[in-house]
């Protein structure tokens, strides 16, 4: 028996705006190389373009004991300990409150070598130890660890590979699961969504430390998540339209990617609204360490959501039309 290959009433045209779905990113981009220059321009030094965490730079890690658990106490700590590291040139990039404990995170200063740090240090402790008599604070209950540039570097180097592992992963298990030019068009959409996490951290000056790439990886593999399930719709449609029409180069390929899209709109929005209510929640109400976690992964799953629904299916729509006209055009020629 044939088989009928048919197409929902109601197909939103998702292929024929490609210009529009290019556009959004390529003005969000604009935007964060406008934010760099700013953020260069007032540091007056190219990497302030970027709130770089110490995780990546080196810097110190410095914790001290709360006496008093209370919010008064901690804000009088923090505000204490804020006026000694700035007084001996740092600044506070990061503090949180964990239990009993206040933790602060500072970068190097400019042109101290460690060995100047840790004198740098000593002498903040000291001041941290003669500012709450009261407390009995000594050597024990105020602490401090350095992350070496040294050590951030490999982080960073480990950061970028896993990332890059993790594409060239994806792209084969789709080249196998599909086609290549599925996996051509996701691995692009997932660069798309990397672009835009980067992006918005630099357009909002978000810190970038080890919780942003946990936040990057995490997106990679949410996202291709959305993507593989209309990829599966297209080959569907798609086998169903060969078995439809005898010649394949006859296909209408935007009107099979709408329709796929179009199945897959509902079960997609939902997935990400209810994944982002969560994370939002987290965001607002989570202490530091899980915010910094939070906001990036917000960023990551309205770009996820965007790319696998406008960006990849188109990016194939466009590929395989110019693939099909050229078979006939082969074919004509013989």
């Amino acid at each position: 028996m044939k088989n009928k290959f048919t197409f929902y009433n109601k197909s939103y045209k998702f292929a024929e705006r490609f210009k529009i779905w290019f556009t959004v990113p390529a003005v969000v981009i604009l935007l964060a190389v406008i934010m760099f220059s700013i953020f260069a321009g007032t540091g007056k030094r190219f990497s302030a373009g970027m709130n770089i965490g110490i995780d990546f730079t080196g810097g110190t890690v410095l914790s001290v004991q709360l006496p008093d658990e209370s919010q008064s106490a901690y804000d009088d700590y923090f505000n204490t300990i804020n006026d000694i590291v700035s007084d001996k040139g740092a600044s506070i990039s990061y503090n949180q409150k964990a239990e009993s404990e206040i933790q602060v995170r500072y970068a190097d200063i400019a042109g101290k070598n460690t060995e100047e740090m840790k004198v740098i240090n000593d002498e903040i402790v000291s001041a941290i130890i003669d500012a709450f008599p009261d407390a009995k604070l000594d050597t024990t209950t105020v602490t401090f660890s350095n992350i070496s540039a040294t050590v951030s570097k490999d982080l960073l180097g480990t950061a970028f590979l896993s990332v890059g592992i993790t594409l060239i992963l994806i792209l084969i298990y789709i080249m196998i699961r599909f086609e290549w030019l599925s996996g051509v068009s996701a691995v692009i959409a997932l660069f798309h969504d990397v672009l835009m996490i980067f992006a918005f951290t630099i357009i909002f000056h978000i810190q970038v430390n080890s919780s942003f790439v946990a936040a990057v990886i995490t997106i990679i593999a949410y996202s291709i998540n959305n993507t593989i399930v209309i990829f599966d719709r297209v080959r569907e449609n798609m086998k169903a339209a060969t078995l439809e029409r005898a010649n394949v180069s006859k296909i209408d390929v935007f009107k099979v990617v709408n329709t796929s899209t179009t199945e897959t709109l509902n079960r997609s929005l939902n997935t990400t609204i209810t994944t982002l209510f969560v994370v939002v929640m987290l965001a607002i109400l989570g202490v530091s360490t899980i915010r910094e976690f939070a906001l990036p992964l917000i960023f990551g799953l309205l770009a996820g959501a965007y790319s696998s629904l406008f960006v990849a299916p188109t990016i194939y729509a466009l590929i395989k039309r110019n693939q099909l006209s050229k078979q006939v055009g082969v074919k004509a020629k013989k």
